[in-house]
């Protein structure tokens, strides 16, 4: 088992400023609105937005079954970085849980965003994501996925960008 993978980073200038951007990201009514890959809308949340504390959140599919997913903040810098584990879990949040698409998928992924103010009315976010405690098997995966994290991120931050333009 090795400890870390390569590291997965897309960013993007978004038409907003700062406080606005961080609202969305930290605020679960802001968040659950637009959070996810297109296509796939949250139907349920959960969110106890603190060091330590997490957010649960259910996608529902296009295939027609809910994926679950649960981040756990580890870092907390307000209106500058948030850091979260990042897993797939049972309903209840309570166990890690297997990508449902891909067994093989890293169990665990540390996702960090870094904000910072582009003048009055835009900002920067820059996330970047490793998936650590991977098997060989894992880290093969991770490395053949960039492609689909690309696509499925930037689905995610056109969501955002469509919120923030609201």
């Amino acid at each position: 088992m090795t400890t870390e993978t390569t590291r997965f980073t897309i960013s993007r200038t978004f038409d907003a400023p700062l406080d606005k951007v961080w609202a969305a990201w930290t605020d679960e009514d802001h968040l659950k609105t637009w959070f996810g890959p297109k296509g796939c809308p949250i139907k349920s949340t959960k969110m106890d937005f603190k060091v330590g504390g997490g957010f649960l959140y259910c996608l529902g599919t296009p295939v027609g079954f809910d994926m679950w997913g649960k981040w756990v903040y580890h870092d907390i810098q307000p209106m500058e970085r948030l850091v979260w584990q990042h897993t797939f879990s049972d309903p209840d949040g309570k166990s890690i849980t297997r990508h449902p698409f891909s067994p093989t998928w890293p169990l665990e992924m540390i996702l960090t965003i870094d904000m910072k103010a582009v003048g009055d009315d835009k900002t920067d976010i820059v996330l970047s994501m490793v998936a650590v405690n991977v098997t060989d098997i894992e880290r093969a995966t991770w490395d053949s996925g960039f492609a689909g994290l690309n696509q499925g991120w930037g689905g995610t931050f056109d969501l955002l960008e469509e919120f923030l333009g609201r």
